[in-house]
């Protein structure tokens, strides 16, 4: 079977389907294929790909800081409030925590000796906390 034949919207030439981007896929309103050998075109399809590893590396970021944030909570509101632990991890739940965020969560909790913070960093985490509130970063 003889490879599918299409038009390039941009030189009219005939070209094979495999060495032509579709329009549409590369953010045109128009419809149609180009052919993949003009500059534009991969300059386009560059960005597009630069576009999309960086909004993969924020993503993953994203996460990382979630995950920071939840060990935090479980922590502080362990430590300094005594809430059971199963409750924090409710409350991440109801928060929009994924179940896999849930389980790294508990996992880094552990892996930092548990829910209960030590002496110090319970002193470390209040003076941070005054030192947030001196600058008037919060409330």
């Amino acid at each position: 079977m003889p490879p599918k034949m299409v038009k390039c919207q941009m030189c009219g030439q005939m070209v094979t389907k495999r060495k032509s981007w579709d329009l549409q896929a590369l953010g045109s309103k128009k419809t149609g294929r180009v052919c993949k050998k003009h500059e534009q075109i991969r300059e386009i399809v560059e960005e597009m790909r630069v576009e999309r590893l960086m909004e993969m590396d924020m993503a993953r970021a994203s996460r990382a800081l979630h995950i920071m944030q939840g060990v935090a909570f479980v922590q502080i509101q362990h430590s300094f409030f005594g809430m059971p632990v199963f409750l924090a991890y409710e409350h991440l739940k109801r928060s929009g925590c994924t179940p896999d965020m849930i389980a790294e969560i508990k996992a880094q909790v552990a892996e930092q000796g548990g829910p209960q913070m030590s002496d110090e960093q319970q002193m470390m985490a209040v003076i941070a906390a005054a030192d947030l509130r001196k600058r008037g970063l919060v409330a």
